[in-house]
């Protein structure tokens, strides 16, 4: 039920007509409340959402599909954002917004930019709203392959919205605690895997909103961890910090989207850190027919 219950408390920051719709949908839809996965505000577009993996279109009082209205969308925006939008100006150029303990919002609009570069979004026609899941145990076939005589590097992958980031925080949660916790700094740039009540009782070191190489450099060299986590790699900065990191004797655990390993070890900067052998394993993870995950290890050495 806690799904659920996070559920429940992002509904109280959308405007009331959006609210009515899903509640509907949960009341129709018993388990709903635990499946869904994202919540999407389109302007002058259907309210739609994202449950088990499929598109799921929510019923107005009238059996149609809720159209969201411009002031719907604005007003979802100044909930979340609590008034202060201009808060969040710089990652809304990255195409999101963290908010309201560490829920994260993909943000489209219209931009404007130069050189290549976005410098401002002066109309946001849409948004997703991501309903952060968070399963226990998950991580135990991932520590079984990681900690084992010694810590293992390894880089976890799959297509987006399948659940590395809730792999990952609970592997950091169970890792850094019980009986035999580990120093883990968490590289958490965008606010998802970080969780202050969560993490109480580890012994993590967590640099929110660091950008992942800058974060990754600091860590390695002040905090003595025995193991990084960060999600979602992928910049030239960032594979030049891991270089380091590696050199350092820390080994690192991170995310990347992509389908299978070919497409993983096509972006140069991954290429370039699985031939420095910074990553001891590759992990496919795939959703499963009982709602957990399935993990499929491959030594680097032996996919380059």
């Amino acid at each position: 039920m806690e799904n659920a219950k996070t559920l429940y408390e992002i509904l109280k920051y959308l405007p009331a007509a959006i609210r009515g719709a899903i509640m509907r949908f949960t009341v129709e839809d018993p388990d709903g409340a635990v499946k869904i996965e994202e919540i999407r505000i389109r302007k002058n577009g259907p309210l739609s959402l994202t449950v088990g993996g499929r598109n799921a279109v929510p019923f107005d009082d009238e059996g149609k599909a809720h159209i969201c209205t411009p002031d719907e969308l604005f007003a979802s925006v100044r909930l979340l954002c609590e008034d202060s939008l201009h808060s969040f100006d710089e990652t809304i150029k990255e195409g999101y917004m963290t908010v309201n303990n560490g829920y994260r919002v993909g943000v489209c609009g219209m931009a404007s930019g130069s050189g290549g570069r976005i410098t401002g979004i002066y109309s946001i026609n849409s948004l997703c709203i991501r309903i952060p899941h968070r399963y226990r145990g998950t991580a135990a076939e991932l520590s079984a392959i990681l900690l084992r005589d010694r810590i293992y590097s390894a880089l976890i992958y799959s297509p987006p919205g399948v659940g590395k980031t809730t792999i990952l925080r609970d592997f950091a949660i169970s890792a850094s605690s019980g009986k035999a916790p580990l120093r883990i700094a968490v590289i958490d740039t965008r606010g998802e895997i970080y969780d202050q009540n969560e993490f109480c009782d580890s012994l993590c070191d967590a640099f929110v909103g660091y950008p992942r190489g800058k974060g990754i450099e600091i860590a390695t060299i002040t905090m003595s961890p025995e193991l990084i986590i960060c999600d979602e790699i992928g910049a030239d900065e960032e594979a030049a910090a891991m270089l380091s990191a590696q050199n350092s004797g820390v080994p690192l655990l991170a995310s990347a989207h992509g389908a299978d390993a070919a497409s993983i070890i096509c972006r140069p900067n991954i290429r370039l850190l699985c031939e420095k052998k910074v990553f001891d394993y590759l992990i496919r993870i795939e959703r499963n027919e009982n709602g957990g995950f399935s993990l499929y290890p491959s030594e680097t050495a032996a996919v380059l």
